[in-house]
């Protein structure tokens, strides 16, 4: 598989879980906060990264609509790469079937990217995360959400 029906089928796949593509991306957004995937190469191989970013609407007195700067920004208000995806999924040089990466796909936004992004999709789930130790939160983006 090429980068190309590999982000066709990265296409396909975010829309069932409510992601719209956005210049070279994909973003869902709550009432409270947008997420964004980002696919990003490394420079080690034909291997892929998604990286998550979550821009909380109102934070830095900012209120965040769906646009290429979301997409192209290193960092968003919280951003995480998630380490479980370093598999067969993202490195396009592994001979596995297309189907296989498809379902494998599928399987990492249902049970790795959705909780995620379903979380951060309010202050409060950011919040309780952050509590858990489970996210870090950066000195100024803690300062704006009240936390200490």
């Amino acid at each position: 598989m090429n980068i190309k029906e590999f982000k066709l089928l990265l296409d396909n796949s975010s829309e069932l879980y409510g992601f719209e593509k956005y210049f070279g991306g994909w973003i869902k957004a709550s009432t409270e906060c947008i997420a964004v995937l980002e696919l990003q190469k490394s420079k080690f191989g034909n291997f892929y990264y998604l990286n998550i970013k979550i821009y909380i609407k109102g934070l830095f007195k900012r209120n965040y609509m769906p646009s290429k700067e979301l997409i192209k920004n290193p960092m968003g208000d919280l951003t995480s790469r998630e380490t479980q995806l370093r598999n067969s999924t993202f490195n396009l040089d592994d001979p596995i079937t297309d189907e296989q990466r498809k379902d494998d796909l599928e399987k990492i936004l249902d049970t790795i990217i959705m909780p995620f992004v379903n979380q951060t999709s309010t202050r409060s789930g950011i919040l309780e995360l952050a509590s858990q130790n489970k996210i870090f939160l950066l000195p100024a983006v803690k300062e704006e959400l009240g936390v200490e």
